[in-house]
């Protein structure tokens, strides 16, 4: 099954609101300059943290018990990736150039 996300924001904010169809999932907060992002999905506070410059992966951590719960894995392009969480992987991909809606699956395959 696939979901359809996209993102808005306002112009010079750093806080995006996730969306599926209309309902808004989540929100991610992004401070300029730092590695990290704190993000909250249904009602629960993670904390992505990217590594890495040419090969990039973020870190993706559950702030209730500061547990590493997955990883964002992407492709050389930024375009497409495979995001981990608690053994499942997802793919994951932009759906327009802006980068505001994407796609993301069940790969079907534990890792």
């Amino acid at each position: 099954m696939t979901t359809k996300l996209s993102w808005s924001k306002g112009i010079f904010s750093g806080h995006y609101k996730i969306f599926d169809t209309g309902k808004q999932l989540g929100s991610l907060t992004d401070k300029p300059f730092s590695r990290t992002t704190k993000a909250r999905f249904n009602g629960k506070e993670y904390l992505f943290r990217n590594t890495g410059f040419f090969n990039q992966y973020t870190e993706i951590t559950d702030c209730s018990d500061n547990r590493v719960i997955g990883g964002i894995h992407y492709s050389s392009w930024r375009s497409k990736a495979v995001v981990s969480v608690n053994g499942r992987k997802y793919s994951w991909k932009y759906d327009n150039v802006w980068g505001t809606q994407w796609s993301l699956w069940d790969s079907g395959k534990a890792c």
